[in-house]
C-alpha cells in the first residue's frame, strides 16, 4: 500500500521553510510522495501553496512525487487552470488532489483530459468521491460504490474519506468502492483514502485501498504541519507491509 504524508502549509517564510522540512522528513522515512494543502482563503492562500511547491520541488530530487490540492478552487476546472496559470518555470506537480468531482457535471472531465494540456504532461490526478464536507459524501457502500463507477474515468486514483478529518471509513465502504472499480469497463481502477488512518486500524484497508493519505495521525497536534517523527515512520513502514 502506498502512503502520501499531508502537508498543512502555514503562511509566511516560517510556513515555506516547514514545509520543506516536514517533506524532506516524509522522504528521508521513504513516504511515497507528499502532498502539500493550504488551509486559508483568498489569492494569498493559493500563492503560498505554489510558493512552499516550489520550494519542495527544489529542496528534494527530481523524482520525488510531490503534489498538491488546492482548496481554493470551486471546481475540477478552476484547480487545473490555477495550476496551469502558477506552474510556469517549474515542473508541474506529480498529482493534482480534488477534493469532489461528482456535482460539477460536465466539469468533472477536465482531470480526464488533464494529461493534454499544456505544461501539466504526466500529472497524475485525484478526484474526491462520497469525500467529507461535499454534497457527495456518503457512509453508505452502496451508494459510494456507485459514485466509484460513475466517476472512475473520470481521474487516475478516486479518493474517498470517513465523515471528518481524523476519522476514517468504514472498510464495508472501501470495499464496496473497490470491487466496483475493478468491474468497470477501463479495468480496475485505484482507490485511496484521506482521513483518519493510523497504525491500529490501516490494516483494515488491506486489499481495498490503494493509497492513503495521512495528516493528523501522524503530526504532534492536529493540523501543525509539524511530523511525529516516530509516528510517521512506523505508519509509513505498516503501510508498506500492506498489499
Amino acid at each position: 500500500m502506498k502512503i502520501f504524508p499531508v502537508v498543512h502549509i502555514g503562511g509566511g517564510e516560517k510556513g515555506l521553510s516547514q514545509a520543506v522540512t516536514q517533506s524532506e522528513l516524509a522522504f528521508e522515512h521513504d513516504a511515497d510522495g507528499v502532498y502539500l494543502i493550504r488551509h486559508a482563503a483568498g489569492e494569498t492562500a493559493v500563492a503560498e501553496l505554489f510558493r512552499a511547491y516550489a520550494a519542495v520541488r527544489q529542496a528534494t530530487p527530481q523524482e520525488s512525487y510531490v503534489g498538491i490540492n488546492i482548496l481554493q478552487a470551486r471546481s475540477p476546472r478552476e484547480a487545473v487552470a490555477m495550476t496551469k496559470q502558477e506552474v510556469v518555470g517549474i515542473a508541474a506537480p506529480s498529482g493534482l488532489w480534488v477534493d469532489d468531482i461528482t456535482w460539477h457535471g460536465h466539469d468533472a472531465d477536465m482531470l480526464a483530459h488533464v494529461r493534454k494540456t499544456p505544461r501539466l504532461d504526466g500529472m497524475r490526478t485525484l478526484g474526491g468521491v462520497a469525500f467529507k464536507y461535499t454534497d457527495s459524501y456518503t457512509e453508505d457502500p452502496a451508494e459510494a460504490a456507485t459514485q466509484a463507477y460513475m466517476y472512475n474515468n473520470f481521474a487516475d486514483v478516486l479518493v474517498t474519506s470517513g465523515p471528518e478529518t481524523g476519522r476514517s471509513a468504514d472498510p464495508q465502504k472501501t470495499r464496496a468502492m473497490k470491487r466496483q472499480l475493478a468491474t468497470g469497463e477501463s479495468g480496475e481502477g485505484l482507490l485511496a483514502l484521506a482521513s483518519g488512518i493510523d497504525i491500529d486500524n490501516i490494516a483494515d484497508f488491506e486489499g481495498s485501498v490503494d493509497e492513503v493519505l495521512v495528516a493528523s495521525s501522524v503530526e504532534t497536534e492536529k493540523g501543525s504541519g509539524i511530523f511525529d517523527e516516530a509516528k510517521l515512520r512506523d505508519l509509513i513502514q505498516a503501510a508498506h507491509k500492506l498489499a
